[in-house]
């Protein structure tokens, strides 16, 4: 027998041992993401301080899966670094139910014991958790354990498994959200953007995986309105899976219809997209989700810098604000949605080199927007209002402000191609219920766009 099969072997009975779930069937190779996550993982375990690495980004980016294909692919990571690795199941947003899911991970980390007597409050399930860990990997040896925290979503989660972690511990979890790591010193992030999901290239190679040859075309509108989300797309190739004669009615629903009209059950842990979502808006504040809804006036996937968001966003003020301090508080409220995965952010290089100069730009992902539209938090006409307001601001600041006025231009003909596809919409024959529904949710905005393109055209 080879040194490699042994090895592989080795690896094959820590990692099901461990409940590490398997590679899926229809898997696609995403190296370079895969070769920065391995890398990662190396400078853990070589790290006297950091011990906690979380993997960030929206749902349904493939943050598991990659973790997943990384831990199968290098075995020299699993076998040469830990001497155990643990995968364990969150996706808790109840804090009532954390007893369940450190009940769960004292089972498996006492797997090798022929009695496990379990605790019943969380106290002592930590020391518990703590005493197999140390019998595992002891203090005063080299030997390593890893924890994987799939799906954290609770605070109270995180500090749990942080009492739990001992000497020789390491912890890799995979979130949505940053805020609920905010209380660890030392924490490695390893984020996956809007940019990270499935090129073109991709797309094609998985959809011939479930029996569907697409065209460049059909692939390139499939990006778009989904914005390579991998979840996503293994929803709509699955419900047309082997016919290609689906695949408009598909595009049309993701464009124009909620994501829960897209129900499927897949290897993803949730039927539609709605769900995973709407529980990244439970972690921000109502007001912050109420301003939130203004960003349906903006194109998804089209960097939109702090000046012009600066016009539409609702903020409290006195008067007495200086625009520093205004620009302050932006500042905060974006990033609140930006480390919980409902934004990106970019800072573009400036020749300035004054803080308060810097080209903050944000982009916002298909699917948060669709989320938007047909899930709004504010109300109609308290939306209209602040649109009304927005358009005078912008008529006031398009022809002195050059960021507002590079908007304008950078997006004149997604404007055209708006309204084309919203003139269209009322042409075809569809209910009136589509056409009232459709019209609630992107009539104002239909509108604000004309607008703007009949204001630049004048300037």
């Amino acid at each position: 027998m080879s040194i490699g099969h042994v090895d592989c072997e080795q690896q094959e009975f820590i990692l099901r041992r461990g409940h590490v779930p398997a590679r899926k069937h229809k898997r696609i190779h995403r190296r370079p993401l895969m070769d920065d996550l391995a890398h990662q993982i190396n400078k853990l375990t070589t790290s006297e301080s950091a011990n906690w690495l979380v993997l960030h980004g929206m749902p349904g980016v493939g943050k598991s899966q990659l973790l997943v294909d990384v831990l199968w692919e290098w075995p020299e990571i699993v076998f040469e670094q830990f001497k155990r690795i643990f995968w364990i199941d969150d996706r808790n947003t109840n804090p009532e139910n954390l007893v369940d899911v450190a009940t769960d991970a004292l089972i498996l980390v006492s797997d090798y014991m022929d009695e496990v007597q379990l605790p019943e409050n969380l106290v002592k399930i930590g020391i518990s958790i703590r005493t197999a860990l140390d019998c595992i990997a002891p203090p005063c040896s080299d030997s390593k354990v890893l924890l994987i925290l799939d799906g954290a979503m609770l605070p109270d989660t995180v500090r749990f498994f942080d009492t739990c972690k001992t000497k020789n511990c390491c912890v890799i979890a995979t979130s949505n959200s940053e805020e609920i790591f905010s209380l660890l010193e030392d924490v490695t992030y390893f984020h996956l953007n809007c940019n990270d999901g499935l090129n073109e290239n991709e797309l094609m190679q998985k959809a011939t995986l479930y029996g569907l040859h697409i065209t460049s075309k059909q692939a390139k509108n499939l990006l778009k309105l989904s914005g390579g989300n991998l979840a996503m797309l293994d929803k709509v190739l699955q419900i047309a899976q082997g016919n290609a004669e689906i695949l408009p009615a598909l595009l049309h629903r993701l464009q124009f219809r909620p994501l829960s009209e897209l129900n499927k059950l897949s290897e993803y842990h949730y039927p539609t997209m709605e769900i995973p979502i709407s529980l990244c808006f439970r972690m921000i504040d109502k007001r912050i989700a109420y301003a939130f809804d203004h960003w349906t006036v903006f194109e998804p996937f089209k960097w939109t810098s702090l000046e012009v968001l600066k016009l539409c966003w609702p903020m409290d003020l006195c008067g007495l604000e200086t625009e520093e301090e205004i620009r302050g508080m932006l500042l905060q409220d974006l990033k609140v949605l930006v480390r919980n995965s409902l934004l990106d952010e970019k800072v573009f290089e400036t020749n300035d080199e004054n803080e308060h100069d810097k080209n903050w730009c944000y982009i916002i992902h298909p699917l948060i927007r669709s989320y938007l539209l047909h899930n709004r938090s504010n109300s109609y006409s308290n939306f209209k209002k602040s649109m009304d307001s927005l358009l005078e601001k912008l008529q006031e600041n398009a022809e002195y402000n050059e960021r507002v006025k590079e908007f304008c231009d950078k997006n004149l003909d997604n404007l055209r191609d708006t309204d084309k596809a919203f003139s269209l919409m009322l042409n075809q024959k569809s209910s009136a219920m589509v056409c009232i529904k459709y019209f609630i949710n992107e009539g104002i905005i239909k509108l604000f766009r004309s607008i703007i393109l009949v204001m630049r055209l004048e300037v």
